[in-house]
């Protein structure tokens, strides 16, 4: 599991961990550290697959200089994009994530300090493969 952290429980064919409800960007363009989580599986000693477990939603931004801090993105339907999520890594297609748990909002913020310019800067933010398409408001 990347990145591993000490709120990832391993199970017999599962692994439960948390998606961050922020997630922090250095600068435009780049992922929130640690937001992507990827599951690593074996199928014999020489054979190692590594799968995402999000996708990327990516918007791109103008401005005239305005500052900005952060960026919330919401479900509309009210889907779960950050919390306890819970992931089958015995799957012959590869792992994926199969249920939320009961904590989480439908809400994910990006802390992004930038300044808007004529140029536009491209904003990224990972959420989870099993909530696609995301319907945002």
């Amino acid at each position: 599991m990347y990145p591993y952290s000490d709120n990832i429980t391993f199970g017999e064919n599962t692994v439960t961990m948390t998606l961050p409800a922020t997630q922090e960007v250095e600068a435009p363009g780049t992922f929130g550290n640690g937001a992507n989580p990827m599951l690593g599986t074996f199928t014999d000693p020489t054979n190692f697959t590594v799968t995402s477990l999000c996708g990327a939603l990516c918007l791109q931004l103008k401005g005239d200089n305005q500052t900005i801090t952060s960026i919330e993105i919401v479900d509309a339907a009210g889907a779960k994009l950050n919390g306890t999520f819970e992931a089958n890594y015995n799957i012959s297609d590869g792992p994926v994530l199969i249920k939320t748990g009961d904590d989480g909002t439908d809400k994910v913020t990006l802390s992004c300090p930038a300044v808007l310019t004529d140029d536009a800067q491209k904003f990224s933010w990972c959420c989870p493969l099993a909530l696609w398409p995301v319907a945002l408001r």
